[in-house]
């Protein structure tokens, strides 16, 4: 079982190794040695929120001062843009429409499935991921979440049940995964386990953004940001930002011989466009293209990792505030400030 896993990673890095030089002449002898896999999800970030928050970055993004905790732009260019080459069909296995469980499931194994299942195909059987091919590797592993770290799209590359919701399960499985970051939403719950037993494990707790600064390579880190829900990102007033916890998580995974594997979701694109609410879906695929800026720096300055970006779905459709007929509203001061 091993060998058949460790062959499968390295056939998948191999390939997208060829899919991210495909514009050069690339023979065997002249495809580098991938060490580091940074695989980034706006969950539900569509085309529709992507073209809106490309729009609102170029513009300027929101006016200064009135978030002040906010993710900050370095500049009016949406950095995905640079890297769009292709689509997905994201049907699941058993609805036209699918949800973050399967969605996360096929982007992590491979295999098609059920919605609300985790890491297990439609009759049961579980499927190695990506990150658990990764840690047989020996490779350092991690997951990001501005949503808690048990939710579908974490749990989809880190655990196996047949339901999302069942939480403690999941919970329980990511705990006994010997992750070495896991940065999120902390412990508020029993089901979510404990931060003594994270202690208990080796991980260093982080609670702010300061915290998150002082993160050096090889610490193990478990995130305990806010005991209940993430804020979004214009909300944020203690909390990291997800480019400030991507930062760390790298740093932190880095420097290890054999490399690194680290999921890291948007996952409050997703929130916003399940409440029709441009404004948040806007600022938060605005916060994952900052987090992808981080990624796409320490790629640039290596020659042993790829960065991944696609989202899992898209969620909710395009609502701009008011419209009124052909044209919609206007009045542009209020689709956001």
């Amino acid at each position: 079982m091993k060998r058949r896993i460790s062959l499968l990673f390295v056939i998948t890095i191999l390939f997208l190794s060829i899919i991210a030089n495909s514009m050069y002449l690339v023979s065997a002898e002249s495809i580098p040695v991938i060490k580091n896999v940074i695989y980034m999800i706006p969950d539900g970030g569509g085309f529709a929120l992507y073209d809106f928050a490309k729009a609102v970055k170029e513009t300027g993004g929101f006016n200064e001062g009135l978030y002040d905790n906010s993710t900050k732009i370095e500049e009016n260019y949406m950095y995905l843009k640079d890297y769009l080459v292709g689509t997905e069909t994201t049907r699941s296995a058993d609805n036209l429409v699918t949800d973050s469980a399967a969605a996360g499931t096929a982007l992590s194994s491979g295999y098609k499935t059920n919605n609300s299942y985790i890491g297990i195909d439609p009759k049961g059987r579980p499927h190695a991921t990506i990150l658990e091919a990764a840690q047989l590797e020996g490779k350092r592993t991690g997951i990001v979440s501005t949503y808690h770290w048990a939710h579908a799209t974490p749990a989809a590359f880190t655990a196996h049940n047949e339901s999302r919701h069942n939480i403690s399960i999941l919970a329980e499985q990511i705990v006994n995964q010997g992750l070495d970051v896991v940065l999120g939403v902390g412990f508020s719950a029993d089901r979510w386990g404990s931060i003594n037993e994270a202690v208990k494990r080796g991980y260093t707790i982080t609670t702010s953004r300061k915290d998150l600064e002082n993160v050096t390579p090889g610490t193990k880190i478990w995130g305990n940001h806010t005991t209940t829900q993430f804020p979004y990102d214009i909300q944020l007033t203690t909390e990291p930002t997800l480019a400030q916890m991507t930062a760390a998580a790298i740093r932190a995974l880095d420097g290890g011989k054999k490399g690194f594997f680290l999921m890291v979701e948007g996952s409050k694109v997703d929130s916003g466009g399940h409440a029709n609410d441009i404004l948040n879906a806007v600022s938060e695929y605005i916060a994952f293209d900052e987090a992808f800026k981080v990624a796409l720096d320490y790629a640039k300055s290596r020659n042993d990792t790829i960065v991944i970006a696609a989202p899992d779905h898209d969620t909710g459709g395009l609502i701009l505030p008011n419209a009124d007929g052909v044209g919609g509203n206007t009045n542009s001061s209020q689709y956001a400030d």
